[in-house]
């Protein structure tokens, strides 16, 4: 299947470069995504305003181009993640044109509350010579900060422009800052690209070079050097001037192997930078095991962690995936959470076939669970990008998968469903029947993150068919929250057993701390608005500070580790 895809993104590529040439054109109608059965709480596409074109058609001959600046990219970057801050998220989505080229990006605000657009800005190059590959989101202050990539070289006389996107030539780095309210561009800088002594950077973040920018305003630039097998940490000031670099020897037992014996797997998404900072780094030597077959050994593959200021934290052997999965050829990186890592690893068969697997993993190294990709006989497959992962509040491991056929177009309706890993197995909680008019690619799961009141917020990337035309439009990136309810991570509002006796809140109105007394242990205390929505989350503990809430009446939910809630109601002054 994988040489299939492979092959039809180049027949894609070649019939864009052909309808760019001699100038076919159409468009098709944006269509919003359907949802036929257990829809979502709200949904929201991330999507250009102009005129959504068609992107090849496999059947026949090809049809017309995509028409301007209109083709949301699918990320498929390992540490692309937004920013929540209270009810609002701050995203982006690279957008780019119909050969390829990164014309620029939407960057938007929405409420979490429901799904609605606060505000929307496109940033667009297409008239300029030099693509702007933004990198990164972040929030300072009153303002939304994008960090971008922006190349050296004319992209005009580009052959195969996406070449840039995955490998291409050397860049420099922007920001352009937003403001937080109203979405108005209220600053843009960039590093200064005459300057020879600026540090440069390669063009896209990958997992195998990636960018962070600091509170302090500075970079972390880390980078896996794959013929020396190093690893290169490089920490820049604010105008991209290299002020501290380290570059590491990738740890192997020096005493039982020769390095020139030993290569690295392919390093894509070797590496993810935590949102405190904290550097993580996966890797696997691979030893050659006669014939064509190289496996690595359970002393050579581990995962090392730098703090912010590049120093080495610690070094955790990840001998125990070896144990697991026998024959492992190499292991990626799909994201880095607070508490887990999910990996990719892949394992040769004894056909000497490659299979994926996804796993996860917390920063000891042990073996949370983990399935098979392509996960037969069930005739579905796990999102590769994010498809698996940890809830962060129900402490439970969370699985995504999808119908997909190998034939064009693929199979219409799509079937979405949700696993939860509970008792040592994974259990189906429920599915979704998507609708006639679009699916998921492979790849297509872009973020998925637990809610503080244990619903589950996902990004998926999503294409239009349009049956007369037989093909389809590019990637729309749509956001959607699954009542928690649905997964059995929580009770619904009608289940909540609303208890006040034994439970005391005091004082009642309160201004500043708020005293809980109670007979028994509760895990987290929540404060909730008398809509329903969540203002405040801790950890439970008799004294919390509410200063912080405006004057109004809440309800003060506590709920225990089977998610039992207990409420009561208390007056904020």
């Amino acid at each position: 299947m994988r040489d299939k895809i492979l092959l039809l993104c180049l027949v894609g590529c070649v019939l864009q470069l052909q309808a760019q040439l001699i100038g076919w054109k159409c468009s098709v109608q944006y269509k919003a995504p359907e949802i036929q059965s257990n829809p979502p709480e709200w949904t929201y596409a991330v999507s250009d305003s102009t005129n959504i074109g068609i992107y090849f058609k496999v059947s026949s001959r090809f049809q017309c181009q995509m028409d301007g600046y209109n083709m949301t990219s699918d990320l498929m970057l390992p540490d692309w993640r937004p920013v929540v801050e209270g009810d609002y998220m701050y995203g982006y989505t690279i957008v780019r044109g119909p050969t390829w080229h990164i014309y620029g990006a939407i960057v938007y605000k929405l409420d979490l509350r429901t799904g609605r657009e606060v505000w929307k800005q496109v940033f667009d190059h297409r008239h300029l010579d030099r693509q702007e590959f933004a990198v990164r989101i972040k929030l300072r202050d009153d303002t939304v900060e994008l960090v971008t990539m922006k190349r050296y070289e004319s992209h005009e006389v580009d052959i195969l422009p996406q070449q840039y996107n995955f490998n291409g030539d050397d860049s420099y780095v922007c920001v352009r800052k937003y403001h937080k309210v109203n979405g108005t561009l209220l600053e843009y800088d960039c590093w200064d690209r005459e300057d020879s002594t600026v540090f440069v950077v390669l063009p896209r973040v990958t997992g195998d070079f990636v960018l962070e920018s600091r509170d302090d305003g500075k970079y972390v630039y880390v980078r896996m050097r794959l013929n020396d097998r190093t690893l290169e940490l490089n920490l820049l000031d604010r105008a991209g001037h290299l002020e501290y670099q380290r570059v590491d020897t990738l740890y192997y037992p020096a005493d039982k192997y020769d390095l020139d014996e030993l290569i690295l797997g392919p390093v894509h998404s070797k590496i993810f930078i935590l949102d405190n900072d904290t550097i993580v780094n996966v890797y696997a030597f691979k030893r050659h095991k006669g014939g064509r077959v190289w496996l690595t050994e359970r002393d050579l593959i581990y995962m090392q962690l730098y703090d912010k200021d590049l120093n080495l934290i610690k070094r955790v052997s990840l001998g125990s995936l070896v144990d697991a999965f026998k024959a492992v050829k190499n292991v990626k990186i799909r994201y880095a959470g607070e508490d887990y890592i999910v990996l990719h690893i892949v394992v040769l068969t004894e056909e000497e076939e490659s299979e994926g697997y996804l796993a996860v993993i917390d920063y000891e190294g042990n073996l949370l669970a983990s399935s098979k990709w392509e996960r037969e006989p069930f005739g579905e497959y796990i999102f590769s990008q994010r498809g698996m992962g940890y809830l962060k509040y129900s402490r439970k491991p969370i699985m995504v998968t999808f119908s997909f056929d190998d034939d064009y177009p693929r199979e219409l309706p799509q079937t979405v469903r949700y696993y939860l890993y509970e008792n040592g197995e994974w259990v189906e909680k429920f599915s979704q029947q998507m609708g006639e008019n679009h699916y998921f690619y492979p790849y297509g799961l872009e973020y998925l993150e637990e809610t503080s009141n244990k619903d589950l917020l996902i990004c998926v990337s999503h294409h239009n068919y349009d049956e007369e035309k037989d093909g389809r439009n590019s990637y729309n990136h749509t956001w959607m929250l699954i009542d928690g309810s649905k997964l059995g991570l929580k009770t619904s509002t009608s289940d909540i057993e609303l208890v006040e006796e034994g439970v005391r809140v005091y004082p009642n109105p309160v201004g500043g701390a708020m005293h809980i007394e109670s007979d028994r242990q509760y895990a987290y205390v929540e404060v909730c608005d008398l809509m329903g929505r969540v203002v405040l989350r801790e950890r439970y503990r008799s004294t919390i500070d509410v200063s912080g809430l405006s004057s109004g009446v809440y309800l003060v939910r506590l709920l225990d580790e089977r998610g039992k809630v207990h409420q009561v109601r208390m007056v904020k002054r």
